[in-house]
Formats: C-alpha cells, structure tokens, sequence
C-alpha cells in the first residue's frame, strides 16, 4: 500500500527550499537555506487523497520555466519489503517534452 510499504519521491535541481537540523548536541539549528533543496517536491493534494489508488497507471504532468534535472524515485518505506524491490525496476515510463517553434 502507498505510504504504508512504498512511497514516491520528485527531485528538482535547480531548487531551494529552507531545512532545519540538529547539531550534535541535539540543539536545533535554524533554518538554512539549501540549494539545490535535498527534500523531495511536495506532491498534489489530489495525489495523496487515498480515493486515489496508486497501483495502477497513473499520468502526472511536471512544468517547468526554465531547464530543470528531475529524478522520480520509488522508495520502499520498510525493509521488511526489499526483496521485493526487483518488481519496481522498468515500473515507470516517462516522456520528456520540450518546446519548439512553429514550423
């Protein structure tokens, strides 16, 4: 099930997002600015409703205004499930489109 076994997970670069830590002595750091941001995009309301079921094919669009490097990844939540990790290799298609000119 999504969020209980697997998960999914968009990087962007370039991206900037504001992370806060600990320091060694568990003190919390203030937020520092990280770029590019080591923390996934935020998903769609829609995508995380649990009406939606994610064990089928699934089609999201991800826009962008200027060059951008992403990764999607499938992260497996519990290792309890890595040996079944070989049924997430070739799970996913993606189509890259980019813009042209009319002709």
């Amino acid at each position: 099930k999504y969020r209980e076994h697997y998960t999914f997970a968009i990087y962007a670069r370039p991206s900037r997002c504001a992370d806060s830590g600990c320091g060694d002595d568990r003190t919390r750091i203030p937020d520092i600015e990280e770029v590019p941001c080591l923390q996934p995009l935020k998903l769609p309301d829609w995508f995380l409703n649990k009406s939606v079921n994610k064990e089928q094919v699934l089609n999201m669009t991800l826009s962008s205004l200027d060059d951008v490097l992403i990764r999607v990844e499938v992260q497996i939540l519990h290792g309890l499930h890595l040996a079944s990790s070989d049924f997430f290799l070739n799970a996913m298609d993606i189509r890259s489109k980019r813009p042209a000119r009319a002709k």
